[in-house]
């Protein structure tokens, strides 16, 4: 069981959902690219979600000092899997990843494309073995390779630029924000650990207040953005505009607040709840976002 928990099979589950929550929008729109295979698609999520368990691995090796203040009961290396093996373990779903999409774009004549596999894997080895240390730039490096994720799709599944590249690019920069929050609020859950670690953390450099106060700008700058991003591609489509405002903006209205009211323990845990609830309402508009767009 240590074996499955240790690669986030809800992180990864996540992964595939938004894949295929965009392949099947391009396909029920009939723009996927007739080069694209279904067999293929799926190899291209396999091979993304290998190398996204590998990072999770490497990354529970080198931070087991910092995960047994902060997650003590979550520590699978050394307890339940040795070193050695959790080592085994992250070259073989890595490279296995690699080889499968390096597959992938060999297959559909854009062998071009390989470094990307190559470089999304080392960078996330570069991440757990030294940019987490880093105040802000393990967050930027997370961050993006999530937003990513969604656009490989984009990037493999579409030959014919059906939406305008600003429309697409707009959704990958709100989920990189989306995350990037995220990601500072599990930096202030995980203080006691890092600062144990001797990690530059946003939280250890600036204190846990002002850490607050730019999860809270954060935050608004995600209302505004995605207030803009549906007023400039979803002009005079109302019951849509309504639909995002129920659904995106007025939550991240509340984690604004919430973030400026922030004390406890229990309150950051909270923020980050609502932040993967609003990630998932956002992976499920996808479809009727990408409908929307296509006939307006």
């Amino acid at each position: 069981m240590s074996y499955l928990k240790i690669i986030r099979p809800f992180n990864l589950l996540m992964i595939f959902l938004t894949q295929i929550v965009i392949r099947f929008s391009f396909e029920f729109l009939n723009i996927q690219n007739a080069n694209f295979s279904g067999i293929e698609f799926y190899m291209l999520c396999f091979s993304t979600m290998c190398i996204a368990a590998g990072g999770y691995i490497i990354n529970d090796i080198f931070d087991v000092k910092t995960d047994l203040i902060n997650k003590p009961k979550e520590v699978y290396i050394t307890r339940s899997i040795s070193k050695t093996n959790g080592i085994l373990y992250y070259t073989a779903l890595t490279t296995i990843g690699v080889l499968l999409g390096v597959q992938v774009v060999f297959s559909i004549d854009k062998a071009t494309f390989s470094w990307i596999f190559i470089i999304v894997a080392s960078l996330l080895f570069l991440y757990s073995y030294f940019l987490q240390k880093i105040v802000l730039i393990g967050n930027l490096v997370t961050s993006f390779l999530v937003g990513f994720s969604l656009y490989i799709v984009y990037l493999f599944e579409t030959t014919d630029i059906v939406f305008s590249s600003s429309f697409f690019i707009s959704i990958v920069v709100l989920s990189i924000c989306l995350n990037f929050l995220r990601e500072i609020i599990k930096d202030i859950q995980d203080i006691n650990g890092d600062y144990a670690a001797a990690y530059k953390t946003l939280p250890i450099i600036l204190g846990i207040k002002r850490t607050l106060t730019i999860c809270t700008i954060i935050a608004m700058i995600l209302v505004f953005g995605v207030s803009l991003f549906t007023f400039i591609y979803f002009k005079n489509q109302y019951v849509f505009i309504t639909l995002m405002l129920i659904t995106i903006v007025i939550p991240l209205v509340i984690i604004a607040s919430k973030c400026n009211n922030a004390e406890t323990a229990r309150d950051y845990k909270n923020i980050s709840r609502a932040l993967k609830l609003v990630m998932l309402i956002a992976i499920l508009l996808i479809p009727l976002l990408f409908y929307s767009q296509y006939n307006a």
